[in-house]
């Protein structure tokens, strides 16, 4: 099969790689600065989007909402049982999985911190836990009063969740609080 570059402010195509996907008619595609995930119903593979030759075949299939870390060193999503797996892009190697998190249908909410040491993901719509990526050791749990649509860690690992209720919360990760509160009005 064959994957283009396209340049999206002008539909130029920057490059036309001819790939060792077997099957590209469907497929799920997640992209950071450097690297690219396909997944096919037979592959699963990340390319280093500098040089399409370096590229890992991940042991592992991620089934739903692929995330790549901010460096682009790791690659999140959950997999067949619904559980959350992490792979390292360098060797295409799993980290770790946790059977204790489970994506829902509909929804499956994945960041990174800034330094790619603690990622967060929404479990069963309400409760946002966050792992040492290192060794998939949880650090924190907290169950929000309404689902969660929205995830984003910044600087100090605080984390911005917004839910349905239109209420937005600032979670302190580490101590695992609620540091702020406040609503979202029309």
């Amino acid at each position: 099969g064959y994957l283009y570059l396209v340049n999206n402010e002008n539909g130029d195509i920057l490059k036309s790689i001819s790939t060792n996907i077997d099957c590209i008619e469907e497929c799920d595609l997640c992209t950071t600065g450097s690297r690219l995930y396909i997944k096919t119903d037979k592959q699963n593979i990340v390319y280093n989007l500098d040089d399409f030759d370096n590229y890992k075949t991940l042991n592992g299939n991620i089934s739903l909402n692929p995330q790549f870390s901010r460096n682009g060193k790791y690659i999140a999503g959950y997999i067949e049982d619904y559980s959350l797996s992490l792979y390292n892009c360098n060797s295409g190697k799993l980290c770790w999985n946790c059977k204790d998190v489970s994506s829902w249908e509909g929804g499956n909410l994945i960041c990174f911190n800034k330094d790619d040491s603690i990622l967060a993901c929404v479990s069963n719509e309400t409760i946002v836990y966050s792992f040492n990526t290192d060794n998939g050791n949880i650090i924190s749990s907290y169950e929000f009063p309404s689902n969660v649509n929205y995830i984003d860690i910044g600087l100090n690992n605080l984390a911005l969740c917004s839910c349905k209720n239109g209420k937005v919360y600032i979670w302190d990760i580490i101590n695992n609080y609620i540091l702020q509160e406040f609503s979202i009005t029309d």
